[in-house]
């Protein structure tokens, strides 16, 4: 095998062929996609912000004060989702679009990032950021990390032509889109403090003062709903408090230690599994095999990264693969441009092992958009079957995605609640212990799905197995559900 056959293999007809391909995957993944958790989470938020003019989380008692008015949200995604309601209605599709838009903008600037550059290369650099197996998770699922990515990506974007041009409406426009990140979500203010350094590092001091007062402009908005009554000191005790977070504990830390063990933990996010393993191991071949070359001919995209990775690292709430999207449209292209330069120089091993690795990472992207589709399912039309069992207005705990599209006609708990509890207990619930509280809200039926057969976080009723003193009983059955209904006395 020569660099002539990897030409022949990688040419603009075979690059269109797979992304042909890899857009026919994701629109079939998109056809019933199945609901994650958090969409529930941030879904609801938006819901009551809508319907009753705060931020609650009604489905969560017990925790802090969240069914009264949660704080800690992100922002802009709310306010987002909030105007979608708005506009078009509840339904977790609509949530969905608007991911796909974001993506599909993040899509774009990678295109026009890349402009300079031959055809076959903005095809290579799309392809290796499209087979990313995550990318295909989260493209169509209703968190802040995509929008984020597209704010941070958008925001380097502008940086860059500013650079190039000097013209102030391009630092101003990245100074907009790195407090937008921040807005959605507090990790974005890792864009906002990449965008400052990039520009010290240059020197480019009218570019710096004008991009910070931009982007601080922005992230300020975050806190102005803070500065009503006691509201800052109830959010810097949710954010500490937050259930399955660490926040609490690197407060505690002596910040040294704190400092050490975030940076030194951050490979963490880049192997976590094997939807990012592949990108990562690529990635860091590439800068083996080319730092100097990256550092030479793309600094500013090479800095950009670098800074990205460090400040989240150091910024970051806490190590989640998630996180990692922020940097994987830089990684793509700084691979490409590594992967092309080590094919001009007739660099045979290295071009091939690439492409093996680039090959692994698309078979792992098919695998994960087969087992998509086996979890896709109409929800909404589930739902509405499993709750016509049941009268309207009931309060009922089941299934956290049950409030897509039943929200307006039950009301409606999730056993998050109970899971967050048990965190700090010092023995789980019992099935007993479980129902007793459940009872206390006047909840009158428990919906449980075939997860909770098996499942090792909501273990209450293991093969939907109910104790004979149990208050609840069976109320109905099929294969996808048991409905307990609490007796009459």
């Amino acid at each position: 095998m020569t660099i002539k056959h990897l030409n022949n293999l990688i040419s603009i007809k075979n690059c269109k062929i797979v992304l042909i391909y890899i857009g026919i995957l994701y629109l079939a993944t998109f056809f019933n996609r199945y609901i994650q958790t958090d969409e529930n989470w941030f879904g609801e938020q938006a819901y009551w912000l809508v319907n009753e003019g705060k931020v609650k989380l009604k489905s969560l008692p017990f925790i802090l004060n969240w069914t009264q008015e949660f704080l800690v949200y992100h922002k802009l995604l709310i306010w987002i989702g909030a105007g979608i309601i708005t506009v078009f209605g509840w339904s977790v599709f609509y949530f969905k679009f608007f991911n796909l838009v974001c993506f599909l903008t993040t899509l774009f600037f990678i295109w026009r990032i890349t402009a300079s550059e031959s055809k076959r290369f903005q095809f290579v650099s799309l392809i290796l950021f499209l087979t990313i197996p995550i990318i295909l998770i989260k493209s169509f699922e209703f968190r802040p990390e995509v929008p984020i990515m597209m704010f941070g990506l958008g925001s380097f974007f502008f940086l860059r032509q500013y650079l190039i041009s000097n013209k102030v409406g391009q630092v101003l426009v990245g100074g907009l889109l790195s407090g937008l990140a921040f807005l959605t979500h507090l990790n974005g203010a890792v864009f906002c403090v990449s965008g400052f350094f990039l520009l010290l590092y240059f020197r480019n001091i009218n570019g710096l003062a004008f991009f910070s007062l931009v982007s601080i402009s922005v992230c300020l908005i975050y806190f102005i709903p803070l500065f009503e009554g006691n509201n800052l000191e109830l959010w810097a005790y949710n954010l500490k408090n937050v259930p399955s977070q660490d926040f609490s504990s690197a407060i505690n830390q002596n910040i040294f230690e704190t400092i050490f063990e975030k940076v030194s933990t951050e490979h963490k996010r880049f192997f976590w599994d094997e939807s990012v393993a592949g990108i990562s191991l690529i990635f860091i071949l590439v800068l083996l095999f080319k730092g100097k070359f990256l550092w030479k001919n793309y600094k500013v995209l090479l800095l950009f990264t670098i800074f990205q990775i460090t400040f989240l690292a150091l910024l970051g709430s806490h190590k989640a693969v998630r996180y990692l999207m922020f940097h994987l449209p830089f990684m793509a292209m700084i691979i490409a441009y590594a992967w092309r330069e080590i094919a001009k120089l007739g660099k045979v091993f290295q071009s091939y092992l690439l492409l093996a690795l680039a090959i692994c990472q698309f078979a792992l992207f098919s695998r994960t958009a087969w087992q998509i589709t086996s979890y896709n399912a109409p929800q909404s039309q589930i739902h509405q079957e499993i709750m016509s069992h049941i009268p309207k207005a009931s309060k009922v705990i089941g299934p956290w995605e049950l409030i897509y599209n039943e929200i307006s006609n039950y009301e409606i708990y999730t056993f998050k609640s109970y899971e967050y509890l048990e965190e700090k207990m010092p023995k789980p619930f019992t099935q007993i212990q479980l129902t007793q509280k459940i009872a206390s809200l006047g909840i009158e039926y428990i919906i449980l799905d075939t997860k909770m057969k098996e499942d090792k976080v909501n273990h209450w009723f293991k093969n939907w197995e109910v104790d004979s003193q149990n208050i609840y009983q069976e109320y109905f059955k099929n294969n996808n559900y048991l409905i307990l209904k609490r007796h009459s006395n």
